[in-house]
């Protein structure tokens, strides 16, 4: 079952075009950056248990997939600094941010990293709702389109050939029944004309799709990574917020948090959204820099058989700070991007951030489904399939090579 929470007090964000005004925008973020309290690594420590905290772990966990929206935010709960719950302060964890700066761009495919474009590119593909479907599903489906959908015609171009169901079958997750997705469409539609709020559209449109995405009919997960648990307890002990990522969510403590959902009411608060979710990956990013140096670390320590451990590079080694520095790039590099979603009502965007000289650079947006319909339903259902392969083929493998091997 999904927890949800008020949302953080942002900073005011006024209607800006998506490429307009980017230096006011900077502007907003870095301000409020600056208004943080001060903290030193001496700060730093395990966060106490909390009566919440006892609670969070009552809950059961969902696996790699983010957490919809109201879910835990970024804490400071490791520092001796008072949290204060509408505050955006908690966005930034125990992570340091040198050079604080979120610069957003439109989504541009020539100018992303090469990694980022395959992925990219299947998602504009599937947006278009050609090829979402295995060929499999293809009379079952049709069936019901014909019984109930007054455009049939619209699903021509949506199922693979034969010849590709095998490679479908390797993505994660299933492909949920025509019943089940027409339900949720229909519970979309109640609640755009009744106008409810995001926890009515997180819980029973949004949550439930993914359910029945990545949950079997047991509601175990497909694809659950439970062998990094060993590995994951004990990069736990050394990570500013005791988790294996960014947020300091007991539940998925050990479960590495790709990608990112953040959710809005339809038609308001784009900006805010864009802004928020900008602010989540700055923090990923300098999460998975300092996990990397961390690891970076570890290996020059026992190479010069000193042991384990989290130091500081030694100044004078002949390995200077540049050239470390450099290898600290290398890794990030390797990563290349990590995606991200906006669900503003019936719609589904996918969002991307890379990272370049200490700058998280966030790339918004494109549409890729919608609960409107259930071919766009399925669009949604292939993307976010699609999305999670590029988690379990790119990034896991990047994670466990880079942050928890030598633990």
């Amino acid at each position: 079952m999904y927890q949800y929470r008020k949302p953080p007090k942002y900073p005011e964000v006024k209607a800006y075009n998506n490429t307009s005004n980017v230096a006011d925008r900077n502007a907003i973020v870095i301000s409020w950056i600056h208004t943080l309290p001060e903290y030193t690594a001496a700060d730093a420590g395990p966060p106490p248990i909390t009566t919440e905290k006892r609670r969070r772990e009552q809950q059961q966990p969902i696996g790699s997939l983010a957490l919809i929206e109201e879910a835990p935010r970024p804490s400071l709960s490791s520092l001796s600094i008072p949290s204060c719950a509408s505050s955006p302060k908690n966005q930034m964890l125990n992570l340091r941010l040198y050079e604080p700066v979120i610069e957003f761009n439109a989504l541009d495919l020539n100018a992303l990293p090469r990694a980022a474009r395959e992925l990219v590119s299947s998602i504009i593909e599937i947006g278009s709702s050609q090829d979402i479907l295995p060929h499999a599903v293809k009379s079952t489906i049709m069936e019901a389109v014909d019984a109930q959908d007054p455009m049939p015609r619209l699903w021509r171009y949506a199922f693979k050939s034969a010849a590709d169901d095998e490679a479908d079958a390797l993505l994660p997750g299933r492909i949920p029944a025509f019943g089940e997705v027409e339900r949720i469409c229909r519970q979309a539609r109640e609640w755009q004309q009744y106008d409810h709020e995001e926890v009515s559209w997180n819980c029973t449109v949004h949550g439930r799709l993914l359910e029945l995405i990545f949950q079997d009919e047991n509601g175990q997960l497909y694809d659950d990574p439970n062998d990094l648990c060993a590995k994951t307890t004990q990069f736990n002990r050394l990570a500013p917020t005791a988790t294996v990522s960014h947020i300091d969510f007991v539940p998925i403590g050990t479960r590495p948090l790709v990608p990112r959902i953040k959710t809005k009411e339809s038609g308001v608060h784009w900006q805010d959204a864009q802004l928020q979710i900008g602010i989540w990956h700055a923090a990923q990013w300098a999460f998975l820099r300092w996990a990397a140096t961390n690891k970076l670390q570890r290996g020059r320590i026992d190479e010069g058989g000193k042991g384990g451990g989290s130091v500081k590079v030694p100044q004078g080694q002949e390995e200077g700070h540049d050239a470390f520095e450099a290898k600290v790039l290398s890794v990030m590099s390797d990563l290349g991007f990590i995606p991200g979603i906006i669900i503003q009502g019936h719609r589904w965007h996918l969002v991307l951030s890379t990272y370049e000289n200490r700058k998280a650079k966030l790339w918004t947006d494109r549409q890729f489904g919608s609960t409107q319909t259930c071919l766009e339903s399925y669009s949604i259902i292939a993307g976010m399939r699609r999305l999670m392969a590029w988690e379990r083929d790119v990034y896991m493998p990047w994670f466990k090579s880079n942050i928890l091997d030598n633990i």
